[in-house]
């Protein structure tokens, strides 16, 4: 009986202690509703903005930025309302500030699409410079700044990607309504781009041929791209499962932040010297000198001894 209560009393001091890491690790990341006003729209624009679980306890750390766009007849709160928090706090890739600009309904991010609304320049000329100041983001002269999007949002990262390839290092379209305005392809420069994934379903009857066309248009024109296609329609599920992906993908190509799971200490490699380091902050209590998302190897918002189980599995193999 005695060793029965001493077990139980072990499980619960470990339940407690992993509690202890928890609160200590995490602050949670945050979405939040803000709003600026714009001289080229000649109204005040609202936007939401991803803050990563870090941006709250590391007031020196700069980071990278995605800008994501919604579909037609959508708003700045569809992704939001989407859970895209949980799903990016869960993605594995580097942290970063995500801006959900409005597309003002069906402008599709051009000049000129609907009368009167110049969205694209807004967005170059206005958003981008306004949010980067607002927020600790080091664009690194573009190598940290991607764009992604479904549908219209879709049609939105394409064009912004290529036609502004200084400015974003990578552009993601999650069933892109691409060929909509007639114009996307203009806007590709075959010497110089952006890294580019589109994906859509199989089963999307309304952008399907779309993506199937654009994908052959850059084919034929020698340029490199990833396009991915699965079971799937024009759907919140399908668009939610690309985020991660989204996620990894933009990851890859900024310059700065975590490089990837397990590399707790920062310095660009997985290797035994971040064992070292999360057991250093395992026994002291202290996190503040690893990164914590890196570390955190199962995803589970707390650092502990199944994290060190699962980097020395992976360094292993």
């Amino acid at each position: 009986m005695k060793s029965i209560k001493k077990l139980l009393a072990m499980i619960l001091g470990i339940i407690l202690i992993n509690g202890l890491y928890t609160s200590a690790v995490y602050a949670a990341s945050s979405v939040k509703t803000e709003s600026h006003s714009s001289t080229v729209l000649n109204r005040t624009m609202d936007y939401n903005v991803y803050l990563p679980p870090s941006y709250s306890t590391d007031a020196a750390r700069k980071y990278p930025v995605m800008y994501l766009l919604h579909g037609m007849g959508g708003s700045y709160n569809d992704w939001k309302r989407m859970g895209m928090q949980s799903i990016v706090d869960k993605a594995g890739g580097k942290e970063m500030v995500i801006i959900m600009p409005d597309g003002l309904n069906n402008a599709f991010y051009v000049d000129g699409y609907k009368s009167g609304i110049n969205w694209d320049t807004y967005f170059e000329q206005e958003l981008i410079p306004y949010v980067e100041a607002k927020y600790r983001i080091d664009p690194a002269n573009g190598k940290n700044r991607a764009i992604a999007g479904l549908s219209m949002g879709g049609f939105g990262a394409a064009y912004h990607g290529f036609k502004y390839p200084d400015k974003f290092s990578s552009a993601y379209s999650m069933s892109g309504a691409l060929e909509v305005t007639g114009n996307l392809f203009s806007v590709v420069n075959k010497n110089k781009y952006p890294a580019f994934t589109m994906e859509c379903g199989t089963e999307d009857t309304l952008v399907g041929q779309m993506n199937v066309s654009f994908h052959n248009k850059l084919q034929q024109a020698g340029i490199s791209h990833d396009y991915i296609t699965r079971s799937g329609t024009h759907s919140v599920e399908f668009w939610n499962a690309c985020l991660p992906k989204a996620i990894v993908f933009a990851s890859k190509y900024f310059i700065t932040g975590s490089s990837n799971k397990g590399d707790a200490n920062k310095d660009g490699n997985v290797d035994s010297l971040d064992l070292a380091a999360i057991k250093t902050a395992l026994l002291e209590e202290s996190f503040s000198d690893i990164d914590t998302l890196a570390a955190d190897m199962n995803n589970d918002k707390s650092i502990d001894a199944i994290d060190l189980a699962l980097l020395k599995a992976e360094l292993l193999k």
